[in-house]
């Protein structure tokens, strides 16, 4: 995949407003508006809402958007500029990748078919979005429990790398 043009770099990327909670709480570290670099789990929302699109996809799980009461993300920030050392760049291809994986077809990773691999990514992401915040309320709002639930999910063995030690 290559690099975003200037038209593709401004397409909306959205999320369902239900979920604000989730957001504050895993990329914020708090629920009460103030930051917590101690608690958060993510350093950006959008490393969220792309673990929240494959939690989505694992599970098939989706959930349309309400265009009414969602935010959104241009595609551009997915692109990552590779300046901080958290970076993580080219995150967009991820979401050409829905298309491919959904449609089984090499043309949705083509510029042309965006806007349709943006829609399956939203409808993942909202859906992931849903069980995560499903996982918090059984775990009544706790990151480190949300941890165990989040590595159940995992396979026990990930290149060798021991779940146990490394959830992630």
């Amino acid at each position: 995949m290559k690099g975003l043009t200037s038209d593709l770099y401004n397409k909306q990327v959205r999320r369902n407003n239900k979920y604000k909670n989730v957001v504050d709480l895993l990329c914020y570290g708090s629920l009460d508006g103030k930051k917590s670099t101690e608690h958060k789990v993510f350093d950006n929302i959008k490393d969220l809402i792309v673990f929240a699109a494959m939690v989505g996809k694992k599970l098939e799980k989706t959930e349309a958007v309400d265009t009414k009461n969602s935010t959104s993300i241009v595609l551009g920030t997915f692109s990552g500029s590779g300046s901080t050392k958290n970076s993580r760049i080219d995150q967009h291809n991820i979401i050409f990748m829905f298309g491919l994986l959904t449609n089984k077809d090499m043309n949705y990773l083509r510029d042309e078919n965006v806007a349709e691999c943006i829609h399956l990514f939203e409808n993942y992401s909202n859906g992931g979005l849903s069980v995560i915040n499903e996982w918090l309320i059984q775990s009544t709002w706790d990151i480190d429990v949300l941890i165990e639930k989040i590595s159940d999910h995992l396979p026990n063995d990930q290149a060798g790398i021991d779940l146990a030690d490394n959830p992630f």
